[in-house]
């Protein structure tokens, strides 16, 4: 009983590690191509520019809600 459940936890494990070991090698060459047209550059510069935005963004938000919440207290 013991040695059959094992067994079945390794059959089981291997065939996740199997399934996964797939999808791996699936994503392998989308990211091969990817890789190969320069696509990282363009789009770190992107979100590096929305980055800056959102923070200067919050930074406003921020400075005015103290305005805000100091007006209303007195």
């Amino acid at each position: 009983m013991v040695i059959s459940k094992l067994t079945k936890d390794m059959q089981m494990r291997a065939a996740i590690n199997r399934k996964v070991g797939e999808r791996e090698c699936c994503k392998a060459l989308p990211r091969a191509k990817l890789v190969k047209c320069a696509w990282r550059d363009p789009l770190q510069a992107h979100w590096r520019g929305n980055f800056k935005m959102l923070d200067s963004l919050q930074k406003y938000v921020a400075k005015n809600m103290y305005k805000i919440l100091r007006q209303n207290r007195s």
